[in-house]
């Protein structure tokens, strides 16, 4: 009974505090209807009736134990325990800062956290009941607002039609008939829209039939249908997979004569690149030995005017040597000198036929040369 006393004495002191009336606000802020609320009320008087009967309980222990003369001296075997007076108390009859006082630091954080853990729930049951109550709330005004304004708009029109009317015929009350009219008027529109309104449900409730019959169609056909038909589907399937394949294979094709294309555009570039340079370097060369073969020519023509005049002057020496036939014999020294002016004469002959055929060679070859890389370059 002690323990129990105990267990309920620590609890009761947390939850029935003076805080009651902020419970009862809090449930009532909770309660979504008249019944709930009903039976929030009686769990509430319940629990005041319980911490009732703990507190007289307590209060009946506590005169026992007064009236028992117990002077409870009993030493603490610890040195916390010891106090001035030489007193010792139960541990249910101590105070909260006591108990508190005995609990370890890592209790002390637990007990924290677990508090910390259950106000951050009922914080978050309080936000959704908070947000789902202002919803409603949002819900009724947006309601009121809107028949307030029909309540406004037929404010307005009872006062043009009625009141207007009776004050232009200089009354200051409006005859029943106006009113009457002005009830019949309202009536039939709303008979009006309410016949609106169920020619829009009727046409409605057309439309779902006919589209639950189409459904029932559609189910009955689905369950008609016969496997052949699912052997042709996947007949097709396999064949526009196949011209699929086909596809995919045409566009890989296209695609590597696209980079074969690709390639041998770049490598043509490359030889036009090359081609240009070395028609550049022919030009250049071509720039460069202008003199060369210029001299080349002047020296051709020497060579020639040069042969012309031995040749002269061997046709001339021939003719001399003719007429003077009957004259003195050259000596064997002058035929020698002659002889070797002659060899001389023909290997200087020949060394000049030689570079006038080089030289032609090789303005052959540059002019060839010179061809292709202006050929090239059009190209």
């Amino acid at each position: 009974m002690v323990s129990w006393l105990r267990r309920s004495k620590s609890s009761w002191r947390i939850v029935c505090s003076p805080t009651i009336s902020w419970l009862l606000q809090r449930l009532m802020m909770r309660s979504g209807s008249g019944d709930n609320m009903q039976i929030q009320l009686d769990s509430l008087e319940e629990l005041d009736e319980v911490y009732e009967e703990v507190e007289e309980n307590q209060a009946y222990f506590r005169g026992r134990i007064s009236s028992s003369g117990m002077s409870f001296n009993i030493p603490s075997p610890s040195s916390e325990g010891r106090r001035e007076s030489g007193s010792y108390r139960l541990p249910w009859m101590r105070s909260s800062h006591e108990m508190a006082q005995a609990l370890s630091m890592e209790e002390r954080c637990d007990i924290a956290a677990a508090e910390t853990n259950l106000n951050k729930e009922q914080m978050n049951i309080y936000r959704q009941e908070s947000e789902r109550i202002l919803d409603e709330l949002q819900a009724a005004y947006d309601e009121a607002e809107l028949r307030i304004g029909e309540i406004r708009r037929d404010v307005a029109d009872f006062h043009r039609e009625v009141i207007v009317e009776a004050s232009e015929r200089g009354t200051e009350t409006a005859s029943s008939e106006h009113v009457l009219k002005f009830l019949q008027q309202k009536v039939r529109k709303t008979r009006s829209n309410t016949e609106k309104l169920r020619e829009r449900n009727a046409t409605l409730q057309g439309n779902i039939a006919k589209t639950e019959a189409a459904l029932e169609i559609k189910k009955d056909l689905s369950d008609v249908l016969h496997a052949v038909d699912f052997d042709q589907l996947a007949i097709q399937k396999q064949q526009l997979e196949a011209r699929l394949r086909d596809r995919e294979n045409e566009v890989f094709r296209l695609k590597r004569e696209n980079l074969k294309t690709e390639k041998a555009l770049e490598k043509t570039h490359s030889q036009l690149r090359v081609l240009f340079e070395e028609y550049n370097v022919i030009k250049a060369t071509l720039l460069e030995r202008q003199p060369q073969l210029h001299r080349v020519r002047e020296d051709t023509a020497k060579a020639i005017a040069l042969k012309r005049k031995m040749q002269e002057s061997l046709q001339q020496f021939m003719k001399e040597r003719e007429s003077s036939s009957g004259e003195k014999k050259p000596t064997a020294m002058e035929y020698l000198d002659l002889k070797k002016r002659v060899a001389i004469l023909q290997q200087k002959s020949h060394a000049m036929q030689m570079k006038v055929g080089v030289a032609d060679l090789t303005a052959t070859q540059l002019g060839v040369k010179l061809c292709k890389a202006i050929k090239a370059c059009k190209e």
